[in-house]
């Protein structure tokens, strides 16, 4: 609908400035995992699943400093963990939905 276009839409632009921004190392501050990366973390992978379930493109996809982030941040164990209570959490939510 609408609203989702729109909200993709502002996403992605977001993300484009996002990508701009970047520094060329690693992480977002520095060459260690700070508090901006682990604030921003999260959106990664609930952002693929949105816009997984909804057939819509991942605007992170066509991002390749944020790809590069995203492939460092996944190699910190903290990252990890969360990423995996992130998907634990949608799989949760979907079934409940499903089986209303």
């Amino acid at each position: 609908d609408a609203a989702v276009a729109a909200a993709h839409e502002n996403i992605s632009t977001h993300l484009a400035n996002m990508e701009k921004i970047l520094p060329a190392g690693s992480y977002l501050c520095g060459n260690r995992m700070s508090l901006a990366d682990l604030a921003l973390m999260p959106f990664v992978p609930i952002l693929a699943r949105l816009f997984s379930d909804l057939s819509m493109s991942n605007p992170v996809d066509g991002s390749a400093r944020l790809q590069a982030w995203w492939k460092t941040l996944q190699t910190e164990p903290a990252c990890t963990a969360v990423c995996a209570d992130i998907d634990q959490a949608f799989a949760d939510r979907l079934h409940a939905i499903r089986n209303k």
